[in-house]
């Protein structure tokens, strides 16, 4: 049942500060299998060009930079 649930549709894009993703972004973005390894990636990773994380699930919700950095401690602390 865990398998189910991991295996989701995310794409993790990188903007601009500034900016707020659009499909196109998320069409050239990165491939990821898991929202929670996902989320947390996004939140470790820091980036010499100043860009910010945005993550869409399931093609159903979009989780800002501000989400992200909401929703890190509840899933780092599954991991």
């Amino acid at each position: 049942m865990t398998e189910a649930i991991n295996n989701r549709d995310v794409v993790l894009a990188w903007l601009s500060k500034g900016r707020v993703a659009t499909g196109e972004d998320f069409a050239m973005g990165e491939q990821w299998h898991d929202l929670d390894n996902a989320i947390i990636h996004a939140r470790e990773s820091v980036r010499q060009d100043g860009r910010l994380p945005w993550i869409r699930c399931d093609k159903k919700f979009v989780l800002s930079p501000d989400d992200i950095i909401a929703a890190y401690p509840e899933v780092k602390g599954k991991a």
